[in-house]
């Protein structure tokens, strides 16, 4: 009984890891379009983002 309980919540897990794999590699797929422009504004958008998270840590107190 208690090998069943142990050998379900692994592979519980483990098909949760599989599961989320699965959606971020569709998601990851999503932004290729092959069209540059896009390219371009999605590397606007990550750096602006960057630059966002680093004036707010930069204004964090110590």
């Amino acid at each position: 009984l208690a090998t069943t309980r142990g050998e379900r919540g692994v592979e519980a897990g483990v098909r949760a890891v599989t599961a989320g794999a699965r959606t971020l590699g569709r998601l990851a797929r999503r932004p290729q379009t092959g069209q540059l422009h896009q390219y371009y504004a999605q590397a606007v958008v990550l750096l602006a983002a960057l630059a966002l998270l680093l004036a707010v840590l930069s204004a964090v107190p110590e």
